[in-house]
């Protein structure tokens, strides 16, 4: 990830409009732009068989399951992020084509040069949404994936590492096992 560094902190709608007309994406973290880095052929891969399982999953109109091309805005008003895989009701999403701000679901694959950044500073930001049950991280080069699950008081994790593992989203009444996301 590469912090692009500017006189002063963006705001947001200084930041949505950088971003409309930027020909690469960046988050926007505490007001900092982000540029973000390329995908391997690998993530691409994970991040697509997630959204095609996700879509048959929750095929319905009440959920919309997009991909990274859509930003996350966190609560905060100054830290936009692009996760892999978002799933949010459709219904409240219908008047903003960029920019989901009450997710359920969020996905991060993750790679050597973001894992660190997923699993802490976007965590903790993320956990501020109100509307976000679950959080994902899909290790993408072996069979790991840890759900975070929010709870009444805190979140709790759990790791998945066996093909046969089946991810209960029961907030979301959807299940699937690890072999689902890593199809050979």
């Amino acid at each position: 990830m590469l912090s692009i560094e500017t006189a002063d902190k963006l705001s947001a709608s200084e930041y949505l409009e950088f971003e409309r007309g930027s020909e690469y994406r960046h988050e926007l973290y505490f007001g900092n732009l982000i540029e973000m880095p390329g995908n391997s052929i690998l993530h691409n891969r994970i991040c697509m068989l997630l959204w095609a399982m996700l879509n048959r999953l929750f095929d319905n109109e009440n959920f919309t399951v997009v991909t990274e091309t859509v930003k996350v805005r966190i609560p905060d008003g100054i830290s936009f992020f692009y996760p892999d895989v978002i799933v949010s009701t459709a219904i409240r999403n219908m008047g903003s084509t960029y920019v989901i701000e009450d997710p359920l679901l969020i996905i991060e694959v993750l790679s050597d040069s973001t894992r660190k950044f997923d699993s802490t500073d976007k965590f903790i930001q993320y956990s501020k949404i109100p509307t976000l049950q679950y959080y994902l991280l899909v290790e993408p080069e072996k069979h790991l994936i840890i759900c975070y699950e929010r709870t009444a008081d805190d979140w709790i994790s759990k790791p998945y590492m066996e093909m046969s593992d089946v991810i209960s989203l029961n907030a979301l009444q959807v299940s699937f096992t690890l072999a689902d996301v890593y199809k050979a």
